[in-house]
């Protein structure tokens, strides 16, 4: 018996149709890069690189509530105050009853 082995016989763990299918995911985005002007790929980058990174945070960061003066959580959850964060002016610590920096959080 032969020891040597054909060319298209070497050691290879993948089987070919999988590699032709690999092939053609590889292909088709090469060719879509290649007819894709640079300009429109470059634009989202650009775009998120000119944004400095205190405006994307603000812009993430929802408005604050308006002060509104509860007298406990039941009248702040009826009135649409429910979770009010430690940095929102109607917050008071001792509704804060695990101290996590979240006041009248919704009943389990």
């Amino acid at each position: 018996m032969s020891r040597r082995r054909r060319r298209n016989e070497e050691l290879s763990s993948v089987p070919l149709p999988t590699l032709a299918v690999v092939g053609i995911v590889v292909g088709g985005g090469v060719g879509w890069l290649a007819t894709t002007p640079r300009v429109e790929r470059a634009l989202p980058v650009a775009a998120a690189a000119a944004q400095p990174v205190s405006e994307v945070v603000a812009a993430l960061k929802p408005e604050p509530r308006p002060f509104r003066r509860f007298s406990g959580c039941n009248e702040a959850r009826a009135a649409g105050y429910e979770n009010i964060t430690s940095d929102e002016p109607s917050y008071q610590p001792e509704w804060d009853g695990d101290q996590d920096g979240i006041a009248c959080e919704p009943h389990r």
